[in-house]
């Protein structure tokens, strides 16, 4: 099953390393940075999280 893992880019609470080490352990993930956003990005940045969810359900 294919996995995204989404964070904002100043993520106090899921750290860059972590999130790596999620997209890692499944066979199909992809990670996804917001540039400039903190925890829980589908609120500060809805555009962008919908943006990237339709790209990847695309694919």
């Amino acid at each position: 099953m294919p996995v995204l893992v989404m964070r904002g880019s100043r993520d106090p609470i899921a750290g860059l390393r972590w999130c790596r080490r999620l997209r890692d352990l499944a066979p199909a993930a992809e990670l996804i940075l917001v540039p400039g956003h903190h925890h829980a990005v589908q609120h500060s940045a809805p555009r962008t999280v919908a943006s990237a969810l339709r790209a990847f359900v695309r694919t």
